[in-house]
């Protein structure tokens, strides 16, 4: 088995360098996918270096070395790999030992896998970032082993069994054909809504989700460590459901489209974007709701909108 690392760099060139050696140390890995996404800091010189040092080791860029963002960045590179298996690996993280010793067994044992998702851990880089956490210490990924053919509907639908993160994922290339790319439209979460995506039209095994493979730093300039408002915080989580609900109804997932727009009617529901003590608190639900139906304006003549709206009333959100 050989896997292309695909790793994306933005303002990384502290951390950049333990990442490569994190996958260069994996037997498995024949090629390393550096692009560097225009970053202002000295990440491309500290790439262009690790490329010299390292014939496994490629560094990309986007014409004149522009700036295009995680989605973008992701895309070039895996369209740059040349194995038939690519993995992830953010710039500021890295892999443990033996990171791929259960994902080969995986595909040798299943070889209808499309690709295999594994536990990744938390490192924090300081106090203050640890305590500005949410998501507790432990694991935070996906931590029940799910047939494939049920991972959509018990992730997605039923919740509570944990996120992908995409330095424990590995898939085969061609699900790229099937599935798409990263949405290049997302600054944030587009590991979640491809994972979405995927999770509908290919088999995606568990590895190893009991311990991590690899490890995320949480420090200051994360972008997913940064608070947002809650207006930011809406259209985020919106948007992670808008693309792939789109595409499953475009793609002929009819029932899996059905069942996302179920999830956004839920996420309408909750207070986001005012919350307590703000005044308008109140005002959230429908507001959300008045949002959807302009970003899918099909959902105007569909009866579980309205009933939607009446919830949010009967809970005492609104009176």
């Amino acid at each position: 088995m050989e896997i292309s690392v695909i790793i994306p760099v933005y303002n990384a060139d502290a951390f950049v360098g333990r990442a490569v050696e994190s996958a260069r140390n994996q037997p498995e890995v024949t090629e390393v996918v550096l692009v560097e996404d225009g970053s202002p800091d000295q990440s491309y010189e500290v790439c262009r270096d690790l490329a010299q040092k390292y014939p496994e080791v490629e560094l990309h860029t986007h014409p004149n070395r522009e700036n295009r963002g995680p989605g973008a960045t992701r895309n070039r590179a895996i369209r740059m790999s040349s194995n038939d298996y690519v993995a992830f690996l953010d710039a500021d993280d890295f892999y443990l030992s033996e990171r791929f010793a259960q994902t080969a067994a995986v595909f040798d044992q299943y070889p209808d896998a499309d690709g295999v998702y594994e536990a990744v851990g938390t490192r924090f880089e300081n106090q203050e970032v640890k305590e500005g956490w949410v998501r507790g210490d432990g694991l935070t990924t996906i931590t029940e082993r799910i047939d494939p053919s049920n991972l959509f509907y018990k992730q997605q639908v039923v919740g509570g069994v944990g996120y992908p993160h995409l330095n424990g994922i590995t898939l085969r290339k061609k699900v790229f054909e099937e599935g798409g790319y990263f949405n290049e439209d997302l600054h944030l979460g587009q590991d979640i809504e491809l994972f979405i995506r995927l999770s509908i039209c290919c088999k995606l095994y568990p590895g190893k989700i009991e311990s991590p493979v690899a490890m995320r730093r949480v420090h200051k300039n994360n972008r997913i460590s940064k608070k947002k408002n809650g207006k930011k915080k809406f259209s985020k989580k919106m948007k992670m459901i808008y693309s792939p609900m789109k595409w499953a109804k475009k793609s002929g997932y009819d029932r899996e489209a059905h069942e996302l727009k179920k999830k956004a009617l839920e996420i309408c529901r909750q207070v986001i974007i005012y919350k307590k003590p703000d005044p308008r608190w109140f005002m959230s639900p429908i507001l959300q709701h008045v949002i959807l139906i302009f970003k899918v304006p099909e959902m105007v003549t569909e009866v579980k909108f309205y009933k939607s709206v009446i919830k949010s009333l009967d809970r005492g959100r609104i009176l």
